[in-house]
Protein backbone atom coordinates (compact mmCIF):
# COMPACT_ATOMS: atom_id res chain seq x y z
CA UNK A 1 0.00 0.00 0.00
CA UNK A 2 1.51 3.23 -1.17
CA UNK A 3 1.97 5.91 1.74
CA UNK A 4 1.91 9.39 0.99
CA UNK A 5 4.39 11.28 3.31
CA UNK A 6 5.13 15.26 3.64
CA UNK A 7 7.43 17.49 5.42
CA UNK A 8 6.87 20.54 6.78
CA UNK A 9 9.27 22.83 6.96
CA UNK A 10 10.47 22.61 3.41
CA UNK A 11 10.90 26.03 2.14
CA UNK A 12 6.82 26.06 0.62
CA UNK A 13 5.16 29.05 2.15
CA UNK A 14 1.93 30.81 0.16
CA UNK A 15 4.05 32.82 -1.38
CA UNK A 16 6.48 31.06 -3.32
CA UNK A 17 3.29 28.93 -4.61
CA UNK A 18 2.85 30.09 -8.13
CA UNK A 19 -0.15 31.86 -8.86
CA UNK A 20 -2.38 30.45 -11.01
CA UNK A 21 -6.18 30.97 -9.59
CA UNK A 22 -8.64 28.18 -10.14
CA UNK A 23 -11.82 30.26 -11.98
CA UNK A 24 -14.89 28.86 -11.66
CA UNK A 25 -16.56 28.09 -15.07
CA UNK A 26 -13.30 28.32 -16.94
CA UNK A 27 -10.91 25.69 -18.54
CA UNK A 28 -9.10 23.59 -15.23
CA UNK A 29 -5.37 24.21 -16.54
CA UNK A 30 -2.86 22.16 -15.29
CA UNK A 31 -1.13 24.58 -13.84
CA UNK A 32 -4.09 25.91 -12.16
CA UNK A 33 -4.77 22.75 -10.80
CA UNK A 34 -1.26 22.49 -9.52
CA UNK A 35 -1.14 25.74 -8.20
CA UNK A 36 -4.47 25.07 -6.12
CA UNK A 37 -3.05 21.89 -4.46
CA UNK A 38 0.25 23.25 -3.88
CA UNK A 39 -2.11 26.34 -2.35
CA UNK A 40 -4.10 23.65 0.20
CA UNK A 41 -1.07 22.01 1.16
CA UNK A 42 0.58 24.75 2.70
CA UNK A 43 -2.06 25.38 4.99
CA UNK A 44 -1.66 22.40 7.99
CA UNK A 45 1.77 23.67 8.60
CA UNK A 46 0.92 27.25 9.32
CA UNK A 47 -0.07 26.53 12.86
CA UNK A 48 0.90 26.48 16.50
CA UNK A 49 -1.99 25.69 19.02
CA UNK A 50 -1.16 26.08 22.89
CA UNK A 51 -2.36 22.88 24.49
CA UNK A 52 -1.97 23.12 28.09
CA UNK A 53 -0.27 25.64 30.50
CA UNK A 54 0.03 25.86 34.58
CA UNK A 55 1.89 28.42 35.55
CA UNK A 56 2.70 30.93 38.76
CA UNK A 57 -0.59 32.74 37.45
CA UNK A 58 -1.81 35.12 40.11
CA UNK A 59 -0.27 33.74 43.15
CA UNK A 60 1.62 35.66 45.06
CA UNK A 61 4.40 32.87 46.21
CA UNK A 62 5.79 29.89 44.76
CA UNK A 63 5.22 26.80 46.33
CA UNK A 64 8.82 26.10 46.71
CA UNK A 65 10.42 28.39 49.87
CA UNK A 66 13.68 29.99 50.28
CA UNK A 67 14.43 29.06 54.12
CA UNK A 68 16.65 26.69 55.60
CA UNK A 69 16.39 22.97 54.57
CA UNK A 70 16.76 21.72 58.52
CA UNK A 71 13.34 21.86 59.84
CA UNK A 72 11.05 19.82 62.16
CA UNK A 73 8.12 19.96 59.90
CA UNK A 74 8.83 19.71 55.87
CA UNK A 75 9.64 22.46 54.07
CA UNK A 76 10.88 21.21 50.69
CA UNK A 77 10.02 18.40 48.51
CA UNK A 78 11.58 15.15 49.19
CA UNK A 79 14.29 14.22 46.30
CA UNK A 80 12.34 12.05 43.16
CA UNK A 81 8.61 12.63 44.11
CA UNK A 82 6.69 13.72 41.31
CA UNK A 83 3.79 15.79 42.34
CA UNK A 84 0.75 16.31 39.78
CA UNK A 85 0.36 19.64 38.48
CA UNK A 86 -2.25 19.44 35.79
CA UNK A 87 -3.73 17.22 32.58
CA UNK A 88 -5.46 17.89 29.35
CA UNK A 89 -6.82 15.62 26.75
CA UNK A 90 -6.63 17.00 23.43
CA UNK A 91 -6.87 16.30 19.96
CA UNK A 92 -4.14 17.01 18.12
CA UNK A 93 -3.43 18.71 14.55
CA UNK A 94 -2.68 15.82 11.67
CA UNK A 95 0.87 15.95 10.99
CA UNK A 96 1.83 17.91 14.43
CA UNK A 97 3.43 16.61 17.57
CA UNK A 98 3.71 18.09 21.22
CA UNK A 99 6.55 19.71 22.93
CA UNK A 100 7.05 20.82 26.61
CA UNK A 101 8.35 24.59 27.15
CA UNK A 102 9.43 25.99 30.97
CA UNK A 103 10.47 29.14 31.97
CA UNK A 104 11.38 28.81 35.50
CA UNK A 105 14.04 30.42 38.12
CA UNK A 106 16.77 28.41 39.42
CA UNK A 107 15.35 25.49 41.80
CA UNK A 108 15.32 25.27 45.03
CA UNK A 109 16.58 22.94 48.14
CA UNK A 110 15.42 19.58 48.51
CA UNK A 111 14.79 17.85 52.31
CA UNK A 112 15.11 14.45 53.31
CA UNK A 113 13.23 13.07 56.66
CA UNK A 114 16.60 11.59 59.57
CA UNK A 115 16.26 10.88 63.08
CA UNK A 116 12.92 12.71 63.80
CA UNK A 117 13.85 15.94 61.79
CA UNK A 118 14.03 17.14 57.77
CA UNK A 119 17.77 17.58 56.64
CA UNK A 120 19.09 19.40 53.42
CA UNK A 121 19.11 16.16 50.77
CA UNK A 122 20.92 18.94 47.73
CA UNK A 123 18.59 20.78 45.20
CA UNK A 124 17.28 21.03 42.03
CA UNK A 125 14.54 20.04 40.00
CA UNK A 126 12.61 18.60 36.56
CA UNK A 127 9.27 19.10 34.96
CA UNK A 128 7.76 16.05 34.01
CA UNK A 129 5.25 15.57 31.25
CA UNK A 130 3.43 12.00 30.61
CA UNK A 131 1.89 11.77 26.99
CA UNK A 132 -0.21 9.08 25.82
CA UNK A 133 -1.12 9.37 21.96
CA UNK A 134 -4.24 7.23 21.18
CA UNK A 135 -4.87 6.75 17.57
CA UNK A 136 -8.09 4.67 18.45
CA UNK A 137 -6.80 1.71 16.51
CA UNK A 138 -3.50 1.07 17.89
CA UNK A 139 -2.84 0.32 21.84
CA UNK A 140 -2.29 3.83 22.72
CA UNK A 141 1.54 4.61 23.87
CA UNK A 142 3.07 6.58 26.57
CA UNK A 143 6.20 8.81 26.29
CA UNK A 144 7.59 10.08 29.51
CA UNK A 145 10.16 13.32 28.88
CA UNK A 146 11.90 15.87 31.36
CA UNK A 147 13.35 19.39 31.68
CA UNK A 148 16.09 20.33 33.77
CA UNK A 149 15.81 24.04 34.64
CA UNK A 150 18.76 25.67 36.58
CA UNK A 151 19.52 25.56 40.48
CA UNK A 152 19.85 28.12 42.51
CA UNK A 153 23.69 29.04 43.84
CA UNK A 154 22.04 31.76 46.71
CA UNK A 155 22.23 30.49 50.05
CA UNK A 156 19.51 27.88 50.78
CA UNK A 157 19.03 28.04 47.07
CA UNK A 158 16.64 30.22 47.01
CA UNK A 159 15.00 32.51 44.95
CA UNK A 160 16.36 36.11 43.83
CA UNK A 161 15.95 38.58 46.35
CA UNK A 162 12.81 40.50 46.28
CA UNK A 163 14.56 43.87 47.71
CA UNK A 164 16.83 43.76 44.28
CA UNK A 165 15.17 45.36 41.54
CA UNK A 166 15.47 43.10 38.65
CA UNK A 167 17.20 39.93 40.19
CA UNK A 168 14.00 37.91 39.24
CA UNK A 169 14.03 39.01 35.78
CA UNK A 170 17.73 38.47 35.27
CA UNK A 171 17.53 35.03 36.68
CA UNK A 172 14.52 33.61 34.80
CA UNK A 173 15.78 30.39 32.50
CA UNK A 174 13.90 28.72 29.62
CA UNK A 175 13.61 25.38 28.40
CA UNK A 176 12.33 23.09 25.76
CA UNK A 177 11.92 19.56 24.30
CA UNK A 178 12.27 18.55 21.01
CA UNK A 179 9.13 16.91 19.42
CA UNK A 180 7.06 14.17 21.68
CA UNK A 181 6.51 11.48 19.46
CA UNK A 182 5.71 7.92 19.46
CA UNK A 183 8.87 5.30 18.69
CA UNK A 184 10.15 5.22 15.71
CA UNK A 185 7.45 7.76 13.86
CA UNK A 186 10.32 9.54 11.93
CA UNK A 187 12.20 6.45 11.20
CA UNK A 188 9.55 4.70 9.83
CA UNK A 189 6.58 6.18 7.25
CA UNK A 190 4.66 3.27 8.11
CA UNK A 191 4.83 4.06 12.15
CA UNK A 192 4.47 7.55 10.81
CA UNK A 193 1.41 6.94 9.14
CA UNK A 194 -0.06 5.13 12.03
CA UNK A 195 0.28 8.38 14.38
CA UNK A 196 0.08 11.32 11.89
CA UNK A 197 -3.41 11.88 11.92
CA UNK A 198 -6.89 11.18 14.02
CA UNK A 199 -4.62 10.90 17.63
CA UNK A 200 -5.37 12.28 20.89
CA UNK A 201 -3.07 12.82 23.10
CA UNK A 202 -3.76 12.57 27.06
CA UNK A 203 -0.98 15.31 29.31
CA UNK A 204 -0.25 14.80 32.82
CA UNK A 205 2.91 17.66 34.11
CA UNK A 206 4.11 17.04 36.74
CA UNK A 207 6.96 18.78 39.39
CA UNK A 208 9.83 16.52 40.45
CA UNK A 209 11.91 18.26 43.30
CA UNK A 210 12.02 22.29 43.86
CA UNK A 211 10.53 23.46 40.76
CA UNK A 212 9.85 27.42 40.62
CA UNK A 213 7.70 27.56 37.68
CA UNK A 214 6.71 31.02 36.09
CA UNK A 215 4.71 29.26 32.69
CA UNK A 216 4.92 25.93 32.52
CA UNK A 217 3.11 25.04 28.43
CA UNK A 218 2.45 22.17 26.33
CA UNK A 219 2.45 23.41 22.79
CA UNK A 220 2.31 21.57 19.47
CA UNK A 221 4.25 21.81 16.38
CA UNK A 222 3.83 21.09 12.62
CA UNK A 223 6.18 18.04 12.09
CA UNK A 224 5.34 15.24 9.20
CA UNK A 225 2.57 13.64 7.46
CA UNK A 226 1.96 10.34 5.95
CA UNK A 227 -1.41 8.79 4.93
CA UNK A 228 -2.29 5.70 2.43
CA UNK A 229 -3.51 7.14 -0.40
CA UNK A 230 -6.96 4.97 -0.77
CA UNK A 231 -7.79 6.70 3.05
CA UNK A 232 -9.83 9.49 1.69
CA UNK A 233 -10.13 11.63 4.69
CA UNK A 234 -7.93 13.92 3.81
CA UNK A 235 -6.40 16.61 6.01
CA UNK A 236 -3.84 17.93 3.77
CA UNK A 237 -3.00 16.58 0.11
CA UNK A 238 0.42 15.26 0.36
CA UNK A 239 1.33 16.63 -2.96
CA UNK A 240 4.85 15.61 -2.82
CA UNK A 241 7.01 12.95 -4.59
CA UNK A 242 8.84 9.66 -3.19
CA UNK A 243 11.35 12.49 -0.79
CA UNK A 244 8.73 14.47 0.81
CA UNK A 245 8.88 17.47 -0.60
CA UNK A 246 6.40 19.14 -2.57
CA UNK A 247 5.90 18.81 -6.35
CA UNK A 248 7.06 21.54 -9.09
CA UNK A 249 5.05 20.02 -11.87
CA UNK A 250 1.41 18.41 -12.09
CA UNK A 251 1.76 15.03 -12.15
CA UNK A 252 -0.66 14.74 -15.25
CA UNK A 253 -0.28 16.62 -18.62
CA UNK A 254 -4.06 17.71 -18.38
CA UNK A 255 -6.66 17.70 -15.15
CA UNK A 256 -8.04 14.43 -14.33
CA UNK A 257 -11.07 13.69 -11.33
CA UNK A 258 -8.62 11.14 -9.69
CA UNK A 259 -5.35 9.91 -10.38
CA UNK A 260 -6.62 6.26 -11.54
CA UNK A 261 -10.33 5.32 -12.72
CA UNK A 262 -9.59 1.84 -11.93
CA UNK A 263 -11.24 0.44 -9.32
CA UNK A 264 -9.18 0.88 -6.11
CA UNK A 265 -7.10 3.30 -7.72
CA UNK A 266 -5.65 6.11 -6.56
CA UNK A 267 -8.44 8.46 -5.67
CA UNK A 268 -5.61 11.47 -4.92
CA UNK A 269 -3.90 14.62 -7.29
CA UNK A 270 -7.23 15.11 -8.41
CA UNK A 271 -10.55 17.27 -8.01
CA UNK A 272 -12.30 14.73 -6.02
CA UNK A 273 -9.30 15.91 -3.90
CA UNK A 274 -9.33 19.14 -4.55
CA UNK A 275 -12.60 19.57 -2.75
CA UNK A 276 -12.25 16.92 -0.24
CA UNK A 277 -9.40 18.35 1.75
CA UNK A 278 -10.96 22.04 2.22
CA UNK A 279 -13.77 20.73 3.71
CA UNK A 280 -11.95 18.21 6.23
CA UNK A 281 -9.71 21.00 6.78
CA UNK A 282 -12.80 22.93 7.72
CA UNK A 283 -13.88 20.10 9.74
CA UNK A 284 -10.91 19.43 11.10
CA UNK A 285 -8.94 22.57 12.00
CA UNK A 286 -9.38 24.68 15.26
CA UNK A 287 -8.72 26.13 18.75
CA UNK A 288 -8.16 25.06 21.93
CA UNK A 289 -10.29 27.13 23.84
CA UNK A 290 -10.17 26.22 27.74
CA UNK A 291 -7.68 24.96 30.14
CA UNK A 292 -8.63 25.39 33.81
CA UNK A 293 -6.01 23.66 36.16
CA UNK A 294 -7.06 23.90 40.08
CA UNK A 295 -3.04 24.09 41.06
CA UNK A 296 -2.45 26.81 42.72
CA UNK A 297 1.37 27.57 43.69
CA UNK A 298 0.59 29.77 46.95
CA UNK A 299 -1.16 26.98 48.29
CA UNK A 300 0.24 23.66 47.27
CA UNK A 301 1.78 21.53 49.43
CA UNK A 302 5.21 19.94 48.61
CA UNK A 303 4.59 16.66 50.98
CA UNK A 304 1.36 15.81 48.98
CA UNK A 305 1.67 14.15 45.32
CA UNK A 306 -1.89 14.38 44.32
CA UNK A 307 -3.05 17.61 42.34
CA UNK A 308 -5.09 19.50 44.69
CA UNK A 309 -8.99 20.46 43.32
CA UNK A 310 -11.34 23.30 43.61
CA UNK A 311 -14.49 21.88 45.86
CA UNK A 312 -18.07 22.96 45.33
CA UNK A 313 -20.28 22.88 47.93
CA UNK A 314 -23.45 24.08 47.13
CA UNK A 315 -26.54 22.93 45.54
CA UNK A 316 -26.98 25.58 43.25
CA UNK A 317 -24.12 26.38 40.58
CA UNK A 318 -21.22 28.03 40.86
CA UNK A 319 -18.59 29.05 39.00
CA UNK A 320 -15.14 27.44 38.38
CA UNK A 321 -12.95 28.94 39.70
CA UNK A 322 -14.20 32.18 41.41
CA UNK A 323 -17.27 30.92 43.83
CA UNK A 324 -18.45 34.25 44.00
CA UNK A 325 -20.07 34.19 40.56
CA UNK A 326 -23.24 31.53 40.43
CA UNK A 327 -24.61 32.65 37.01
CA UNK A 328 -23.54 33.11 33.65
CA UNK A 329 -22.91 37.23 32.53
CA UNK A 330 -22.06 37.85 29.38
CA UNK A 331 -20.90 41.02 30.24
CA UNK A 332 -18.16 39.46 32.83
CA UNK A 333 -14.91 39.55 32.50
CA UNK A 334 -14.17 35.17 31.06
CA UNK A 335 -12.27 32.93 29.43
CA UNK A 336 -13.28 33.84 25.55
CA UNK A 337 -14.31 31.78 23.03
CA UNK A 338 -13.01 34.35 20.46
CA UNK A 339 -10.67 32.50 18.73
CA UNK A 340 -14.05 29.85 17.64
CA UNK A 341 -15.05 32.62 15.29
CA UNK A 342 -12.38 31.44 12.58
CA UNK A 343 -13.62 27.89 12.54
CA UNK A 344 -16.97 28.06 12.00
CA UNK A 345 -18.90 25.22 10.42
CA UNK A 346 -20.10 25.48 6.99
CA UNK A 347 -23.46 24.33 7.64
CA UNK A 348 -24.09 26.30 11.08
CA UNK A 349 -22.59 29.49 9.75
CA UNK A 350 -25.24 30.74 7.14
CA UNK A 351 -28.01 33.28 8.30
CA UNK A 352 -30.87 31.21 8.34
CA UNK A 353 -29.33 28.53 11.01
CA UNK A 354 -27.69 30.90 13.22
CA UNK A 355 -29.10 34.54 13.96
CA UNK A 356 -27.66 36.30 11.12
CA UNK A 357 -24.43 37.85 11.76
CA UNK A 358 -24.35 38.14 15.51
CA UNK A 359 -23.23 34.90 16.42
CA UNK A 360 -21.75 31.38 15.34
CA UNK A 361 -21.48 28.02 16.75
CA UNK A 362 -18.39 25.71 16.93
CA UNK A 363 -18.38 22.14 17.92
CA UNK A 364 -16.49 21.59 21.03
CA UNK A 365 -15.27 18.43 23.07
CA UNK A 366 -15.31 18.72 26.60
CA UNK A 367 -12.83 17.16 28.94
CA UNK A 368 -12.75 17.15 32.37
CA UNK A 369 -11.46 15.16 35.48
CA UNK A 370 -13.54 15.10 38.69
CA UNK A 371 -14.91 13.49 41.70
CA UNK A 372 -17.69 12.98 44.72
CA UNK A 373 -16.23 13.37 48.25
CA UNK A 374 -19.07 10.65 49.42
CA UNK A 375 -22.10 8.61 47.93
CA UNK A 376 -25.43 9.69 47.43
CA UNK A 377 -25.38 12.42 45.48
CA UNK A 378 -24.83 13.78 41.93
CA UNK A 379 -22.25 16.28 40.56
CA UNK A 380 -23.19 18.41 37.59
CA UNK A 381 -20.76 20.93 36.03
CA UNK A 382 -22.11 23.26 33.27
CA UNK A 383 -20.42 24.56 30.30
CA UNK A 384 -21.60 28.04 29.23
CA UNK A 385 -21.61 30.37 26.20
CA UNK A 386 -24.63 32.36 26.69
CA UNK A 387 -27.41 32.52 28.48
CA UNK A 388 -29.28 30.22 26.54
CA UNK A 389 -26.43 27.84 25.32
CA UNK A 390 -25.06 25.20 27.75
CA UNK A 391 -24.42 21.86 28.30
CA UNK A 392 -24.46 19.88 31.73
CA UNK A 393 -22.40 17.01 32.65
CA UNK A 394 -23.46 14.44 35.13
CA UNK A 395 -20.35 13.56 37.74
CA UNK A 396 -21.05 10.35 39.87
CA UNK A 397 -17.52 8.88 40.56
CA UNK A 398 -17.12 8.77 44.00
CA UNK A 399 -13.57 8.83 45.93
CA UNK A 400 -11.59 8.36 42.87
CA UNK A 401 -10.86 10.98 40.12
CA UNK A 402 -12.32 10.01 36.91
CA UNK A 403 -12.58 11.57 33.69
CA UNK A 404 -15.38 12.74 31.92
CA UNK A 405 -16.64 13.81 28.16
CA UNK A 406 -19.19 15.36 26.15
CA UNK A 407 -19.36 16.95 22.94
CA UNK A 408 -21.48 20.05 22.69
CA UNK A 409 -21.75 23.09 20.50
CA UNK A 410 -21.21 26.68 21.90
CA UNK A 411 -21.41 30.01 21.24
CA UNK A 412 -19.12 31.90 19.74
CA UNK A 413 -18.95 35.65 17.68
CA UNK A 414 -18.83 35.37 14.13
CA UNK A 415 -14.78 36.83 13.77
CA UNK A 416 -12.33 36.06 16.01
CA UNK A 417 -12.10 39.58 17.57
CA UNK A 418 -15.83 39.58 18.72
CA UNK A 419 -16.25 39.42 22.41
CA UNK A 420 -17.38 36.33 23.17
CA UNK A 421 -17.00 34.40 26.85
CA UNK A 422 -17.51 30.97 28.79
CA UNK A 423 -17.96 30.33 31.87
CA UNK A 424 -17.82 26.50 33.72
CA UNK A 425 -20.12 26.00 36.70
CA UNK A 426 -20.59 23.46 39.76
CA UNK A 427 -23.18 22.35 41.69
CA UNK A 428 -24.20 18.77 43.73
CA UNK A 429 -27.19 17.25 45.21
CA UNK A 430 -25.89 16.97 48.79
CA UNK A 431 -23.78 19.75 50.27
CA UNK A 432 -22.25 16.59 52.38
CA UNK A 433 -20.62 15.15 49.12
CA UNK A 434 -18.52 17.70 48.01
CA UNK A 435 -18.24 17.98 43.91
CA UNK A 436 -14.49 18.36 43.47
CA UNK A 437 -12.80 19.45 39.98
CA UNK A 438 -8.95 19.23 38.89
CA UNK A 439 -8.60 19.77 35.44
CA UNK A 440 -10.69 20.69 32.46
CA UNK A 441 -9.99 21.45 28.92
CA UNK A 442 -11.94 22.52 26.01
CA UNK A 443 -11.09 21.63 22.28
CA UNK A 444 -12.42 21.97 18.90
CA UNK A 445 -14.48 19.24 18.00
CA UNK A 446 -14.89 19.19 14.47
CA UNK A 447 -17.84 17.09 12.55
CA UNK A 448 -15.35 14.12 12.42
CA UNK A 449 -14.64 13.80 16.14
Amino acid sequence: MTIRHKKFGDGTSPAEIPGFPLIGGRPAKRSRVHSVHSGQDSIIGHGRRTLMRVSLGAAEEFEIVSLSATSALQRYPLKGIPRDRARAKIRLTPGYFPELRVLALPSGALQKFNLGTYIPDGAGGQVRIEVEFDNGVDPPETVTTELTPPTSLLTNNAEPPVAQVGAAWNALRYVKTGLITPEGVFQDVSVLEKWADNVTVTMKIQFVGSIRPVDVSVSEAPAHFANKYTDTSWATHAYTGADGQGLQTYPSDYPVQRASEAVGGDPTRGTLQLTGVPLRQAQRFGPVIYNFTAHDEATADVSVSQQSAFSVATTTFTHIPTPTATAYDADTPGVSASSGGSSRQYDTAGKERILRDKNAAIPVRVFLEARLSAGGATGTVRVQSAGYHYVEIPVTSVGLFADHEATLYVRAGTRPEDISNIAVFGKTTLVTSLLEVRNISIDFGGDDA
